[in-house]
């Protein structure tokens, strides 16, 4: 059993939290947050231990478990894989590929694991696409992103959520990028569109906008030798339409749930220390799909 320590206080700790407390495969080790009162809060709510520094935790925790978005996620994180503790961040938008990369050195160096949230695998749409999908030849991502604030970070994430989701299902990597790009506005992408080619011959189509007061959406196509699968991730719909007969069927699944997700994720972090082959590849794919988001919406801003 792995001794966790649970870093941050925010809607994530307690998805978190819920699922440590019901695993056979976690220890709570106690929290910490850099506003000492928060944390006390916390502790409170669910009888843990409060710790009034992250070194104090350390002290007690195998892995740590950094759960808020918060500016001193980097130090923490760099503070951690140094004291040789796995670590597993779940919303590293905050943090650049430059930092990311350091991190991954540190835990190589260090005999650890570091593992990143990326948001949209593990959902219903993901199990049943994973469990049936035996090849596609071509697949067109179309994702509505929101006006919120940060679009060039927003857009950094969440290609690296899409392309991660994507890979995982079709089991392959992506070897090409082609960067195409269609009017911005002071600076914010309006539309970027992008071919990507993977080594199982796999062609991805990459459409990503912006609206204003709108909720996100996010639908992808999936073309194989036999049907054309139309899924909707959020509204957890796929429409199967099959190519050698006039045969459609409709699937409408479990809603999207992101407690659901983080406790999958939880669960390859249990994996990943135990050392599991398979659950180690997917964080070594997590980062090559962050590395092409990345890439991608450098160039996008350079053009």
């Amino acid at each position: 059993m792995t001794r966790i320590g649970i870093v941050g206080t925010n809607d994530v700790a307690h998805i978190h939290i819920v699922g440590l407390l019901t695993s056979n495969n976690y220890e709570i080790a106690g929290c910490y947050s850099p506003v000492n009162r928060q944390s006390m809060i916390f502790a409170r709510q669910y009888r843990l231990i409060s710790y009034s520094s992250a070194d104090a935790l350390f002290k007690y925790a195998d892995a740590i478990d950094i759960t808020d978005d918060m500016p001193e996620m980097m130090g923490l994180a760099e503070l951690s894989l140094k004291a040789l503790k796995h670590v597993f961040i779940a919303q590293p938008g905050r943090l650049s590929m430059k930092q990311m990369q350091l991190l991954k050195k540190l835990a190589e160096e260090s005999g650890v694991v570091l593992q990143i949230g990326t948001g949209y695998k593990y959902c219903p749409v993901y199990h049943l696409l994973a469990d049936t999908m035996q090849t596609a030849m071509v697949v067109d991502i179309r994702h509505q992103l929101v006006n919120n604030g940060d679009i060039c970070a927003q857009l950094n994430m969440n290609l690296s959520y899409d392309f991660d989701f994507v890979t995982s299902i079709i089991n392959a990597n992506i070897t090409k990028l082609d960067v195409r790009t269609w009017k911005k506005t002071e600076n914010s992408p309006d539309l970027l569109h992008c071919r990507l080619e993977c080594d199982n011959g796999c062609s991805i189509n990459m459409m990503a906008y912006v609206v204003v007061e709108s909720d996100p959406k996010l639908e992808m196509t999936f073309t194989s030798p036999d049907a054309v699968i139309r899924a909707d991730i959020f509204q957890s719909i796929i429409e199967k339409q099959y190519r050698t007969c006039n045969t459609t069927d409709n699937i409408f699944l479990d809603i999207y749930s992101i407690k659901s997700v983080h406790q999958h994720y939880l669960k390859d972090f249990y994996r990943a220390i135990c050392n599991e082959r398979g659950a180690i590849r997917n964080i070594d794919k997590q980062f090559q799909n962050v590395a092409a988001a990345n890439y991608i919406v450098e160039k996008f801003y350079d053009l």
